[in-house]
């Protein structure tokens, strides 16, 4: 069966499931790693205000450093960990669906062979 096109009409739309369920996988990692992106901030966030109360004098005032350093490592990992799986993330949404269009006018013709 034969059909005529226009350039730019689309012709054949594909859907791959498979990439579909590893979006969903994805999309549930992304949200535990968004998830302990929050709880890292909080604790930066705890590290640097109990730091900048503590006097320099203070006997635990370099622990405090040491604790804000690792806090902001933490949250500094999380963000890239996030950054990373938004990557991944939008790489497969734009493969889920892929859409063929007519480059030129013509006739298109479609053999179904099994």
């Amino acid at each position: 069966m034969a059909s005529s096109v226009h350039k730019g009409d689309v012709i054949l739309t594909t859907y791959d499931s498979e990439k579909q369920e590893s979006k969903e996988e994805v999309q549930q990692e992304l949200d535990k790693i968004q998830r302990m992106q929050q709880s890292a901030l909080s604790s930066l966030n705890f590290a640097r205000q109990q730091l900048s109360q503590a006097s320099k004098e203070d006997d635990g005032y370099i622990d405090l450093q040491k604790q804000a350093k690792e806090a902001q490592s933490s949250y500094d990992d999380a963000v890239s960990e996030a950054t990373a799986s938004q990557t991944k993330l939008k790489s497969i949404s734009v493969k889920i669906n892929n859409v063929l269009i007519a480059p030129f006018d013509g006739i298109v013709e479609v053999n179904d062979k099994k």
